[in-house]
């Protein structure tokens, strides 16, 4: 059902103005295109801004009873923000509340009809065709077009980009619902380690992206092996946009409460580089939380063409402070293919994750086929193409750069075999093989949320709600924060 205000009320707030009545979002007196979902979200959260507004009450108020999951109500909040003009890092207005919901952080100022004047109205958007369960060939993408996106397409579609960027999975059991969902021994729950952005101590825009790449660098080298749980991600970055840090990069005891408390992280690494006379300076700290004592210090020097050489030595002596077994030389060369195989192809793939936590898929896409024609070879590249082609509403090319990263994916991992495996059913819409993937990944990782929370979301997308109730009540029975999520 719409959102509750009445006849006279209009919302205004910076540049905006919104009417409910004529379903208008406006922009300086110019309409903004916005699908019908996304602007009575904004009618929601307008109606009560700064409170912190339940995602349960969002889809039962926007959706009024129709069965959705929480990847319609995602991927509308996306939409919106487009709209909005947001970005990632920038939450001007939507603010994601984990675990609970949204909240409007801007001043809304209430105005009546009669003081705004007559707004003109348009007509509304068309709703996109329904996509065929097997995707027919993708006519060709218009060239330029994809800086000026349809928001109504991509208000349909941006969800399966969403919902495909995290599946994982590998194995296809034949009879997946002959299994019970979980494992009925206690989950053995790994020490956690929250990896954040670094920070440069000389900020440029030529090196901004070595703020992620050196950290997801590093989570591949912590992650080896599987015996630390590495944070990473959307919940991570939420986290870290409300933190305070010092000038050389600390964090505070408040801070790292908070990040134990939210995340459950039990270690924290924080990070600075300084690029000088063709060098990289590379510092890093390993705090435990929340006491906010120092367990390790340490420094590497590099350059950039060197890159995979500098991390590779600074995550072995983390590793070795961590107190966790040195790599093998077959686990070190499986970690090496779980990145671009050469500078050329890495700068780009990582400025294109940049862009896709940025909610902007056509650069991530132009991006990452600099990264392809630099290193063909690279299944992780593939996978990241796949996910953006979806994220667009290519199917067709999103389901053939799926199965050509799983043609790659054979020397990689296991869990990253089985990440890219899913994201080919994910891409075709094989949600019971998808479910069994997720199924085994948390088996092998029962401590891990996100595996159980994607398992419950395909069983539900494939028809089997029992199946994904039971696997929540299980997820519900994990150590706070987890079982709290």
């Amino acid at each position: 059902m719409p959102p509750r205000s009445d006849d006279r009320t209009c919302y205004e707030f910076d540049e905006f103005r919104v009417d409910p009545v004529r379903r208008l979002l406006l922009r300086s007196g110019e309409p903004v295109p916005v699908t019908p979902k996304a602007l009575s979200i904004l009618l929601v959260l307008l109606e009560q801004p700064g409170e912190v507004v339940e995602k349960s009450e969002l889809i039962e108020t926007v959706w009024a009873g129709s069965h959705v999951t929480e990847a319609n109500l995602t991927q509308n909040v996306f939409a919106l923000r487009k709209c909005l003009g947001e970005r990632a890092n920038d939450p001007r207005y939507v603010v994601t509340v984990p675990g609970r919901g949204y909240s409007f952080a801007g001043e809304v100022r209430r105005c009546d009809r009669g003081e705004t004047g007559e707004l003109p109205l348009i007509s509304d958007l068309p709703a996109p065709a329904a996509v065929p369960a097997t995707p027919a060939p993708d006519p060709p993408p218009p060239e330029r077009a994809w800086h000026r996106p349809s928001f109504a397409r991509w208000g349909a579609l941006i969800a399966l980009g969403i919902l495909g960027a995290t599946l994982l999975g590998f194995l296809h059991v034949r009879h997946p619902r002959s299994r019970p969902a979980a494992a009925a021994a206690a989950p053995v729950i790994r020490q956690s380690v929250a990896m954040l952005d670094f920070r440069s101590l000389s900020p440029s825009g030529e090196t901004r992206w070595l703020d992620s790449a050196l950290p997801e660098m590093l989570t591949t080298e912590l992650s080896a092996g599987g015996t630390l749980r590495v944070l990473r991600g959307e919940a991570v970055a939420q986290v870290q946009r409300t933190l305070s840090f010092g000038k050389d990069g600390s964090l505070g005891r408040d801070d790292l409460e908070r990040l134990h408390s939210v995340l459950g992280a039990d270690l924290v690494v924080v990070g600075t580089y300084l690029p000088r006379e063709d060098k990289i300076h590379l510092g890093l700290r390993v705090l435990r939380a929340p006491e906010a004592t120092t367990l390790a210090s340490l420094d590497e020097v590099g350059t950039e063409p060197e890159l995979f050489d500098l991390v590779s030595r600074t995550g072995a002596r983390l590793r070795g402070a961590l107190g966790v077994a040195a790599l093998s030389p077959e686990e070190e060369r499986q970690a090496r293919k779980l990145q671009p195989a050469n500078a050329e192809a890495s700068r780009p793939y990582h400025e294109a994750l940049l862009r896709l936590r940025a909610f902007d898929p056509p650069a991530a896409l132009e991006l990452l086929r600099q990264a392809a024609a630099a290193d063909p070879g690279s299944a992780v590249i593939h996978s990241a193409l796949s996910r953006t082609w979806t994220a667009m509403g290519y199917d067709a090319r999103a389901v053939a750069e799926a199965r050509r990263a799983v043609e790659l994916a054979a020397s990689l991992p296991r869990e990253d075999r089985l990440a890219i495996q899913a994201r080919l059913y994910q891409a075709s819409k094989q949600w019971d093989q998808a479910a069994e993937t997720y199924r085994s990944l948390w088996t092998f990782f029962p401590d891990e949320i996100e595996y159980g929370l994607q398992l419950a979301d395909n069983l539900t997308t494939g028809g089997h709600g029992d199946e994904a109730a039971a696997a929540l009540a299980v997820l519900r029975k994990l150590p706070a924060p987890a079982g709290q999520d």
